[in-house]
């Protein structure tokens, strides 16, 4: 049985689903190949932010605010009116009588604004905002429409907020089409796969755990290839089950999480896997788009090269520049430099035990189990 998905299917075998960290690394280690998102800033810090024109570093933090969605008809009425001045394709310039909550509970529209006038004062980009109202707006609706059996208070439609919208017009670079296809898309994995979200069960294949937090507070997603004991398309369950819970544990609901990958050991006859190749980057680049921060991939040996060349093609420009290689005296340096202490202590440990040819699958076991972050308690 194959289920069409906003124009991507796969057949019922197969289930589906970073520093510069705050300072910039030098040049001679960083190795950037060019997804479909936001650009760095030119200082190498800070998050990534849309590639629609230059800002200063003080936009570039501001634009990273995050929205809650609207919960009801009337306060999505609310929205469509204020954007009316905010718009670039307005038909009215008439303000709305109040200024309307979208918040859940009583948290703001966003982080020090009660308004969206006042999000937009403070440097929050009104075009963006609009785009991203937009686009949840009519991507609800399509979603609906493809998926009648659904009602409008299913989990897809409660994970579809504005938050969620604003990553993905950042991950489209504002190509509506393509964010329209990329949203939807991305609902509709996540229905197909509703049991994983809701549950983050998985078999699993190979070492990955959430280790710890950077100096930002984001997740670190920790990955030992030396581990893998199936091919690729068997730890796609496990990767994006791995990375929902790390999007739940982020200081705030738009923030991004880390992933560090320890390619000594690997085995290239199991992560060369096209199959699950594609699956795995599709669904990086649609359910969790702008939700990485940056891929370390460590001692990732020339053999490998061959698995780069098969991702790339399924990576955006912008995905692919989130990716690292560097040696393993320098992400020791790096876990020093911009994890807490903790969670470099943790990593810089698993970098050893992996390479200790002393140690039992066993032992590696026990570390592995006493360096992991529990995933968050599941509803």
């Amino acid at each position: 049985e194959r289920r069409s998905i906003a124009g991507f299917s796969r057949s019922s075998h197969f289930k589906p689903a970073m520093a510069s960290w705050p300072s910039p690394w030098p040049s001679s280690w960083l190795l950037c190949c060019s997804q479909r998102c936001c650009e760095q800033g030119s200082d190498g810090r800070g998050p990534l932010i849309p590639a629609m024109r230059a800002r200063d570093s003080k936009v570039e933090e501001e634009s990273e605010e995050f929205f809650d969605c609207a919960e009801s008809d009337s306060e999505l009425k609310a929205l469509r009116q204020e954007r009316c001045h905010l718009s670039r394709r307005s038909l009215s310039t008439q303000e709305p009588e109040m200024e309307p909550s979208i918040s859940r509970g009583s948290r703001s529209v966003c982080s020090g604004s009660s308004s969206l006038g006042e999000a937009a004062s403070s440097g929050v980009c009104s075009q963006e905002l609009a785009e991203a109202m937009s686009l949840l707006e009519r991507t609800r609706q399509s979603f609906i429409e493809r998926n009648p059996g659904e009602g409008k208070d299913c989990p897809e439609m409660e994970w579809a907020d504005l938050g969620a919208a604003r990553r993905m017009v950042r991950a489209c670079e504002g190509d509506d089409a393509r964010a329209t296809k990329s949203f939807l898309q991305a609902m509709e994995l996540r229905l197909r796969d509703r049991e994983l979200y809701a549950t983050l069960r998985f078999e699993k294949h190979c070492d990955m755990r959430i280790i710890g937090r950077d100096r930002d507070r984001r997740p670190v997603v920790y990955f030992c290839a030396q581990s893998q004991t199936e091919a690729l398309r068997c730890l796609v369950d496990q990767f994006v089950a791995t990375f929902e819970a790390g999007c739940r544990l982020s200081a705030d609901g738009d923030s991004k999480i880390v992933l560090i990958g320890d390619m000594h050991g690997l085995q290239p006859r199991l992560m060369a896997d096209y199959q699950g190749v594609k699956s795995l980057a599709e669904i990086l680049g649609v359910v969790f788009a702008e939700r990485i921060h940056r891929i370390v991939l460590v001692d990732f040996s020339s053999a490998a090269q061959t698995i780069w060349w098969m991702i790339k093609p399924f990576l955006s420009q912008v995905t692919q520049r989130k990716f690292s290689f560097v040696g393993l005296k320098k992400a020791k340096e790096l876990c020093v430099q911009e994890l807490d202490k903790a969670t470099a202590q943790s990593v810089v440990r698993s970098f050893e035990v992996n390479r200790d040819e002393t140690a039992s699958d066993k032992s590696r076991e026990l570390f592995a189990e006493q360096s992991a972050v529990p995933f968050p308690a599941v509803q």
